[in-house]
């Protein structure tokens, strides 16, 4: 099992229909959880396949000079050996969702 973890930007809030559709859409999402500032995402397994996890995000205040967040994926089961991490900003991404 793998994780993903996806740290909101400074003012977002994920748009939870579109967290919801990631387990009907990609078949290895176990399931999803959404915290207060972060999206988690369960992975039946990791393989060297490219996988596109893809929900919407919300911009609920405005921040400026808005910071990077972070992204993590592990091994559920030993986190310290198998992980990366990676920063992402504003926008994300101008592709509309289909």
């Amino acid at each position: 099992m793998a994780i993903i973890e996806v740290k909101m930007l400074s003012g977002y809030i994920p748009d939870m229909k579109s967290v919801k559709r990631l387990k009907s859409a990609n078949p290895v999402v176990q399931r999803t959880e959404v915290k207060t500032n972060e999206v988690i995402i369960y992975l039946e397994e990791l393989s060297r396949e490219t996988n596109k996890f893809v929900f919407r995000v919300k911009e609920e205040i405005p921040v400026k000079n808005l910071k990077p967040a972070m992204v993590k994926i592990y091994d559920y089961y030993n986190e310290r050996a198998d992980n990366a991490v990676i920063e992402y900003t504003a926008p994300c991404s101008k592709e509309e969702e289909t």
